[in-house]
Order: structure tokens, then sequence, then C-alpha cells
């Protein structure tokens, strides 16, 4: 059983995928969580949320979009479905299995500058570490957004995410909004949350452009003079050398990453405000979530 606070609401969205949703579900049931407000998204799924899942999950709220919104406007509907101070971010194929929630929970709400917790993440049959329970909370670039502790109110101050982005980059966007705005963003090593990564396409040529696009377009929205320049021009060379499946697509890429230039000068930039030399420096030296509490390698080489 994870110890937990009624101050936690889960938020979790989903697409055709019922098996995924019935076993992540029955986790938090089986680690006591059945008492937490939890939203369910169906993102419209060819199929509506099955009978069985709400005989036998009772506790949660399903909501569902007949068309597909993607995952960024879903997220931030939760956010507003929710009405708990706290929302803990899963997918549908990603639940808590050991550590303290309501550690997280206090942790968060007795820092008033802190937006967000990354917590630990652990993939398919790893076992969690044997010293995670004891270690420290430590400033980190984002979170991820399968395993994170949000502030409800500051999420929604924000904006929540940028839904044009669809996909990818969402998180290290918020994070850095957040940053500008004072918030800092921490890991949280003691909670560890289970990623089973359900078998998908998760990698193909659209998501590829998709991510190329938005890693480009973020820094080209943030970075400063001349760094945004030399850091756009690395990105391709950065995905393809570092991630073998995403390097399959390379035109798909490469789309991608005009797209992100015709992006820059088209799109609404809002109040997004460019990183000062101090802040970019100072937001380099931190980690990424991917980097401090998975034990992986980053994906976002590119920065």
């Amino acid at each position: 059983m994870i110890p937990a606070t009624r101050a936690i609401g889960i938020g979790i969205t989903t697409k055709d995928r019922w098996d995924d949703l019935a076993a992540t579900l029955g986790r938090l049931r089986d680690e006591g969580l059945v008492g937490l407000e939890t939203v369910v998204v169906d993102d419209g799924s060819a199929e509506t949320v099955p009978a069985r899942l709400r005989g036998e999950f009772p506790w949660v709220r399903f909501e569902r979009t007949e068309s597909s919104l993607g995952i960024m406007i879903q997220r931030n509907r939760i956010a507003r479905l929710l009405s708990t101070p706290l929302i803990l971010g899963l997918d549908d194929d990603s639940f808590p299995v050991a550590g303290n929630l309501e550690a997280a929970a206090t942790r968060l709400l007795e820092n008033p500058k802190t937006a967000a917790l990354a917590l630990r993440v652990i993939f398919g049959g790893e076992t969690p570490p044997e010293n995670f329970a004891s270690e420290s909370p430590f400033p980190v670039r984002d979170f991820i957004g399968c395993a994170n502790l949000v502030k409800r109110e500051v999420f929604l101050e924000l904006g929540g995410y940028e839904e044009r982005f669809e996909f990818y980059t969402e998180e290290a966007e918020f994070c850095l909004r957040a940053m500008q705005r004072g918030y800092g963003i921490e890991a949280f090593p003691q909670v560890v949350v289970r990623h089973n990564q359900s078998p998908m396409v998760r990698m193909a040529a659209w998501r590829a452009r998709r991510f190329a696009r938005n890693e480009t377009l973020f820094i080209l929205w943030y970075f400063p003079f001349p760094a945004r320049w030399i850091r756009a021009a690395k990105t391709l060379p950065g995905i393809m050398v570092r991630n073998r499946e995403l390097g399959r697509h390379r035109l798909a890429l490469i789309e991608g990453w005009f797209e992100a230039l015709a992006a820059c000068f088209t799109w609404p930039r809002g109040q997004k405000e460019r990183l000062t030399r101090t802040q970019y420096e100072a937001w380099r030296k931190l980690p990424t979530a991917m980097q401090a509490i998975t034990g992986r390698p980053p994906q976002r080489a590119s920065r």
C-alpha cells in the first residue's frame, strides 16, 4: 500500500487502450489509491468506455470527447475537471509502485515556489533502486508526463501545456515558463512510478516529425542569441545520433525541423519570453528528469 492524501487527484488520458487502462486502474486499486479523486479522459476512442471498467472501478470518473482532441488539450482539461490542490499525472500504462505519495504532497504543498515534482520512473520489469526511499529532492529542469505531481492552481495560472505542440516537449516548455515566473521543479526520487510503455507505434513518422518540430521550436522560442540558432542547427544531428528509433525517420525529422522554422514566424508567441543569458545558463546547469531519475540517457540531446 502506498500512503496518500486526498490533496492528490489522479489524471489519466487514454485512447483505444482499454486493456492497458484496466491494468493501470487495477494497480491503483491494489495500492490503496481508490480514495483519491480520479479522472480518466477518453480522447475519442473508437469504442466507448467498456461497461466492465465502470463496474470494476466505480470510484473513477470517466469523461469522453467524441473526436480526438489530442493529449495536450485533454491533460489541460483534466486540470479543470479535478478539484484537488495537486494532480498526479500518469499515462494509461504507468502507476506508482513504491514510496509515499503523502510525503511528496507535503513536500510540494510546503514549498510555495515549487510548481511540480518529477517522480522516479522505472520501466517494464525494472525494480526500484535499493536506496530510493532515502534520496533527497533536488532541482531539475522538467518532469516526465507519465510520472509527476503538479500544483493544479499553478498549472492553470500558467496556462497549462502548450496545446499546439500536440505531442512531445510539452513538459519542458511548461516547466521553463514556470521557472520564468519564479517557480522551481524538483525531482522526488522517494516515489517510484512504473511505466510499462505499452506496445504501439510510438516512433511512427508523424511522431518523429512532431518531436523535431517541437524541440526546435522550443529552442527558437526561448533560447537567447546566438544559442538559439546554434542549438537549432544541432537539433537534427543530435536526434539522429542519440535516438535510433527516431533516427529511422530522417525525412520526417527534416520536415519537422522546417515546420518549426515556419511556426517560429507564423505562430503567435503570446506570453512567451526569451530567457536572459543568466537564466539560460542557470537552466542549462540543471539535469533533465530523464537524466536524473530514470538512469536513461536524455532524448533532448539538442539542448
